[in-house]
């Protein structure tokens, strides 16, 4: 955080820490929509947070428990040709909801009445 640098602390002070976004949600849930459009380098890194249940802030000798439910959302692998989720992460999660189109006109228009919201 340049502010607390700026109070006087050094750079290699914990209170100077600036926490992303996994970090700040410790106990809470982390939502990532197309996974498979993250490289595989920070999918990697999402298999170690899942894996170790902890994480290293960059440029501190910090280790930082984590207690995150992970959920993420991604295409079927040939329904586009972006990405993919590499195999170990695709092993960890321990759930998949697969969900699909409706098979006719009449199920898409029945799926349509029930959800609509009137203003």
């Amino acid at each position: 955080d340049p502010i607390k640098v700026a109070e006087g602390r050094y750079l290699s002070d914990e209170f100077t820490i600036h926490y992303g976004l996994i970090p700040r949600t410790n106990r809470g849930i982390f939502c990532i929509n197309e996974l498979p459009d993250l490289s595989e380098r920070i999918q990697v890194s999402l298999f170690s947070l899942m894996e170790e249940r902890d994480v290293q802030i960059k440029g501190y000798k910090i280790m930082l428990p984590l207690d995150v439910f992970l959920v993420c959302s991604a295409n079927p692998e040939d329904y586009t040709n972006r990405g993919r989720i590499i195999t170990p992460l695709k092993d960890r999660y321990g759930a998949q909801i697969r969900t699909h189109y409706p098979q006719t006109l009449d199920e898409e228009i029945d799926i349509v009445e029930q959800e609509h919201t009137r203003f």
